[in-house]
């Protein structure tokens, strides 16, 4: 994928498993069945430049993970299969998780 490889797999599998983890939950507690475009970003601001932020996300639209609809973002069943492919990668590789920049996803 060529986003990817202008982008650290580290970075975009640890913003991947945070913010799916988060739009997860949403779907049993929030109203809208998602969360805020604005509010993601906001909670990742102090980690990652919008613009890493806009290219994961645009990555995550391609491939039909989330969809967004007038700024709330939602998961998709895709979306929640790769999460758990995604937490599986972590639970079997703890050092993913702990050293940014090292390991690799599932192609």
């Amino acid at each position: 994928n060529a986003y990817m490889t202008k982008l650290n797999t580290a970075i975009f599998a640890a913003v991947t498993r945070s913010v799916f983890g988060v739009l997860i939950e949403s779907k049993s507690t929030s109203p809208l069945d998602g969360v805020p475009d604005g509010h993601i970003y906001a909670q990742l601001m102090g980690i990652i430049e919008l613009h890493t932020y806009t290219t994961i996300k645009s990555i995550w639209l391609d491939k039909k993970w989330v969809t967004i609809d007038f700024h709330v973002l939602r998961i998709t069943d895709s979306g929640i299969a790769f999460f758990k492919e995604l937490d599986a990668v972590y639970a079997k590789h703890k050092p993913l998780t702990d050293n940014p920049g090292c390991g690799k996803l599932p192609s």
